[in-house]
């Protein structure tokens, strides 16, 4: 308003309108400096409030990795196999949250690339993006480095649990076994066998165990497990104790075998005696000649039984001698005890037949006809009782009853074995009765009928034995009948199970079937609830059925090959089993298609199941996350840049769940190309999430693009801001005029502005981001682009204007160093120069060899040190030139110091060189008393070796020690010119009186003294040797 004012009144022609318009123009220049400064200010509260909201949002992940380090580095990885199994999945879930911060820290960089110039370039910004990568990678190598641990861990601990199981087992085996002791009677043998055969087949069935135990600890020290040291440790034992195992169980055995054996034989002594003395009871009796006819009857019947038998007697008394010698060679301790019982045997046996003997001799007096009636009625009565049995046609329902009916037969074949002998006897003795008399014709007639009765006796037997065989083998049919009928019938009441589980009738319809099993499925999950999970275990249970169906096959196979083979030999009920084989093979097939049938139905419940399932869970998720797309969070600008990243994370989910659908896609165009009457329920839901998800996607996009715009508006003008605040504090510091007073705050200041010019380099990129923002702005036709292309005009226009102040500022600097350092340079070598000068003037030159050696390398290495220092001095002495050529204020100064400097190191060249040489004197005389010393310590060691008591034991010894000796003498007259050279060399040091002259003096006639005693000590031995020598000579000869 005042300008438009102003200027209508110099369109009016006022007669100020020269002050006038300049004071519009002062106006219009003020205000936009003002508006300028407010621009740049608010750019830089910006700037700076995205810096804070960086650095806040750096502390944030900071605190976050630091809290999952410590997580990471805790030192618990489980006691036993379950706690390692819970810190296993927690630390799987802790891994993956891990890995998703990922994208924390990806959008902290994009947003540390958002700020200005001189924010991103800080140093805190720079060492929060450092530290937060360095600990992320420190974070994730720890994850791996636990995950590793634990897997290790959990190795070990079902190692371990394994071990400790098997150990368990072993030391119960152990103590069971350590227990066992030699049986006393056969029960007992019989009870500790049965004990050990279950030891034993433990042991067997635990080998495999073993070695893979074993094997799992020999992999985990081959893959250098963390607890290799207790895997070897708690293998040792393992081996250790199994081993112990497989011995005790062999000696055990062995013990058992060889008691149980012993009892064996004389179990089978004691019944043969008991069979023996019943053989021989009643032959005791004493029969008179005159005794009745019965009483001689009877007596014949047990001389039969006992010939009869005798064969086998014997037959068991010779196996029971080789058992016995068998015996003896293995237990050796029992020898007298078996040779006794074995002995008593033999006796017993004896006995009877002596009694047999005796009462065959009194029978001999009866007429071997009475023998031969007796032998056949005896037959004729055993026969006649025994004809009811194997004549009988009866047979038993059971297996246990078949196999009682065989065992009873069996015993009646031994005992018609047994009666062959007489039987034949009989035969061949009966003809030379046979007369024409009365008696021979009775006689004739009775071993006829015999004959007769024989003959159908054996026929009877071999029909009984036949039928019975095929009674056994009818009853084994019936019992594996049974068991497959058993089995079959569980999986009948499986599949009936399985089909009301599931809703499923028989009788519905062909073409509804498979709509009316979906809506059941539907049904019973809403209603029944009729879960994945049971539909999956139903499963299960229908695979291990399919097995058991498997397994009656070979069954019905079997079964099938006995009915025919009992077919082709006339079996008495081979069409029953035909038939009854034929019925189980159709119910196999049969209950083979049912459960065919049942497989697939339950295929299709599993997958409609899991579509449905899947479609719920996502219909839930896109619900949950559809009020989050809608609302309208980027009105309020607090916190947009934890908005935004919350929103970036969101669409990344977003995008991801496309996935997820497409699995459901894929998995219903699966259904319904298996089954295409589902087309219509799986199409609806598929298009149902689909228009969900699409509209999920819409609001997303739309929020996203909000945001967006929102946030690079409130970045740019932070950046611009931060910009001209920036520039208006170094402005203020180029303009300053102060160059330091001294070295030190000239070298400060440089480096101020070294960083100022760094700082103003790399504010360049700054521009460069906020110029292609401007375009992009202008692109994208922002809805306040024209704003920021003139705050960003101006912005660059003062980054310009900053070069050559900046240029002029340095060049001030550095000459000011120039001078400050030359000043700093010259002090320093000044003291420097005298330091050395004292060290050069010392007179310290030791006592010693080592003394005067160590004084001679430092003082080589001051020469060395000053000869590298010329070319500092030649370097101070350029640069004070240049001043006083540059014609410095100061250059009398400059001068003085060079003067003085260059004089002070002429004199450091001459203090060397004298204590140079000074060094060398004494260095010569001390090296010449080491020689000294040297030579004493030689002679005094020859002395020694000439003192010595020594004396040869015979000749030989005595010409040795001789040769020796004069070796001694030769070397002590050759080292008489060593010492020679010693005296010349002392007398030339004595002459240069050195403070250790006298020492010289001393020493060289200490061992002249030494050399006199020891050419002494030299010819005495020497006499002494030869009146030795002499001595074993006279002895000898």
């Amino acid at each position: 308003n005042i300008i438009r004012t102003g200027r209508g009144m110099m369109e009016n022609g006022h007669y100020a309108s020269s002050t006038i318009e300049s004071n519009v123009d002062s106006l219009q220049q003020g205000w936009s400096n003002v508006s300028d400064i407010l621009a740049q200010r608010q750019q830089r509260i910006n700037e700076m409030l995205l810096l804070q909201q960086l650095l806040v949002e750096a502390d944030n992940i900071e605190a976050w990795i630091t809290l999952h380090v410590s997580l990471m580095s805790i030192d618990n990885h489980g006691t036993d196999q379950g706690s390692v199994e819970s810190l296993i999945k927690a630390h799987l879930d802790v891994s993956s949250e891990i890995n998703a911060y990922k994208k924390q820290i990806d959008a902290l960089e994009d947003t540390s690339q958002q700020l200005a110039p001189q924010d991103r370039c800080s140093d805190v910004v720079v060492e929060k993006k450092f530290r937060i990568t360095k600990n992320y990678e420190l974070l994730l190598e720890l994850a791996d480095k636990r995950q590793a641990r634990l897997n290790d861990m959990q190795l070990f601990f079902k190692y371990h649990d394994e071990n400790e199981i098997l150990l368990s087992w072993m030391g119960d085996r152990l103590a069971i076994l350590e227990s066992i002791e030699a049986p006393q009677d056969m029960p007992e043998a019989d009870l500790l066998q049965r004990q050990f055969e279950g030891i034993q087949k433990e042991v067997n069935a635990n080998q495999d165990r073993y070695q893979k135990i074993l094997n799992d600890g020999q992999q985990l020290i081959d893959d250098d497990n963390s607890n290799s040291d207790e895997v070897k440790a708690s293998m040792m034992p393992l081996t250790e104790k199994w081993d112990c195992l497989i011995i005790l169980i062999g000696v055990k055995k062995d013990i058992i075998d060889k008691k149980k054996r012993l009892l064996d034989f004389l179990y089978e002594i004691e019944e043969t005696r008991d069979w023996i003395t019943q053989k021989g009871n009643g032959l005791g009796n004493e029969l008179a000649s005159t005794a009745d006819p019965n009483t001689i009857i009877e007596l014949q019947r047990q001389l039969n039984a006992v010939e009869r038998d005798s064969l086998a007697v014997v037959e068991r008394l010779n196996a029971i001698e080789a058992k016995k010698v068998e015996l003896i060679d293995e237990q050796d301790g029992n020898k007298d005890i078996l040779q006794h019982k074995v002995t008593e045997l033999h006796q017993d046996w004896q006995d009877v037949q002596d009694k047999a003997t005796k009462q065959r001799n009194i029978l001999g007096e009866c007429s071997d006809y009475q023998k031969l009636l007796f032998d056949i009625d005896d037959i004729h009565d055993w026969m006649k009782t025994q004809h009811l049995i194997v004549s009988s046609d009866d047979i038993a329902n059971t297996l246990s009853g078949a196999e009682k009916l065989a065992k009873e037969h069996e015993e009646i074949t031994y005992d018609v074995q047994s009666r062959q002998l007489i039987y034949n006897n009989i035969l061949e003795i009966a003809p030379q009765y046979y007369t024409d008399d009365g008696n021979g014709r009775r006689l004739r007639q009775r071993v006829d009928e015999l004959v007769q009765e024989w003959d159908e006796f054996l026929q009877s037997c071999q029909r009984r034995k036949l039928l019975l065989k095929q009674n056994y083998e009818h009853m084994l049919f019936q019992r594996d009948v049974k068991q497959l009928e058993s089995a079959l019938s569980k999986q009948d009441m499986f599949l009936t199970k399985a089909v009301a589980e599931m809703g499923m009738g028989r009788d519905h319809a062909k073409a509804n079937k498979l709509k009316k099993f979906v809506k059941t499925i539907i049904d019973k999950e809403r209603q029944k609830k009729l879960s994945l999970f049971s539909l999956i275990e139903l499963v299960k249970r229908h695979k291990e059925y399919k097995k058991s169906l498997e397994l009656c096959d070979e069954k019905v196979a079997h079964v099938k090959r006995f009915a025919r083979r009992m077919s082709e030999n006339d079996h008495y009920a081979a069409e029953k089993l035909v038939a009854k084989s034929t019925a189980i093979e159709d119910r196999l097939q049969d209950n083979y298609v049912k459960f065919k049938d049942a497989e697939v139905k339950l295929k299709q419940a599993v997958e409609l199941q899991k579509f449905h399932q899947q479609c719920n869970e996502l219909n839930d998720w896109i619900q949950e996350k559809q009020q989050f797309a809608n609302d309208e969070s980027y009105r309020d600008h607090s916190n947009l840049s934890g908005k935004l990243q919350k929103h970036q994370t969101f669409e990344a989910e977003l995008v991801a769940t496309k996935d997820q659908l497409d699995s459901i896609k894929d998995l219903g165009q699966t259904i319904v190309d298996d089954h295409p009457d589902a087309q219509s329920e799986v199409s609806d839901r598929i298009d149902e999430l689909q228009n969900q998800w699409l509209s999920l996607c819409q609001a997303s996009a739309n929020k996203g693009r909000m945001l967006n715009e929102v946030y690079n508006q409130i970045q740019f003008n932070r950046t611009a801001s931060d910009l001209e605040s920036w520039m208006d504090h170094i402005c203020s510091v180029l303009t300053t005029e102060d160059t330091g007073k001294d070295l030190i705050t000239c070298t400060n200041i440089i480096n101020q502005q070294v960083a100022i010019e760094n700082d103003i380099s790399a504010r360049k990129d700054r521009i460069d981001q906020l110029d292609k923002q401007v375009q992009k702005f202008q692109e994208s036709d922002h809805y306040d682009a024209d704003s920021m292309l003139e705050k960003f005009n101006h912005v660059k226009e003062r980054y310009e204007d900053l070069e050559e102040p900046c240029k002029e500022k340095r060049r001030r600097l550095e000459a000011a160093r120039l001078f400050f350092q030359f000043f700093r340079d010259i002090d320093d070598e000044t003291r420097w120069l005298e330091e050395k000068i004292l060290q050069a003037k010392s007179e310290e030159v030791g006592t010693s060899l080592s003394e005067v050696h160590n004084y001679k390398v430092s003082h080589q290495n001051l020469c060395n040190e000053i000869t590298s220092h010329e070319q500092i001095l030649n370097g101070i002495y350029q640069t004070g030139e240049k001043l006083i050529a540059d014609g410095h204020p100061s250059c009398e100064d400059v001068e003085n110091k060079i003067t003085s400097m260059k004089e002070k190191s002429v004199q450091l060249a001459g203090y060397c060189k004298d204590r140079d040489a000074l060094l060398d004197k004494y260095y010569k005389a001390h090296q010449h008393l080491f020689e000294i010393d040297e030579a004493e310590s030689w002679m005094i060691d020859k002395v020694a070796v000439l003192s010595s008591d020594e004396r040869p034991k015979d000749e030989d010894s005595a010409l040795t020690m001789k040769k020796k000796h004069e070796d001694l003498r030769s070397a002590i007259v050759d080292y008489h010119n060593h010492l020679q050279e010693l005296h010349k060399a002392s007398d030339e040091l004595i002459e240069e009186e050195l403070d250790v002259s006298d020492e010289i003096r001393d020493a060289i006639e200490d061992a002249d003294n030494r050399f006199t005693q020891l050419k002494m000590l030299a010819d005495d031995r020497h006499d002494r040797l030869a009146e030795i020598i002499k001595l074993y000579q006279f002895n000898r000869e």
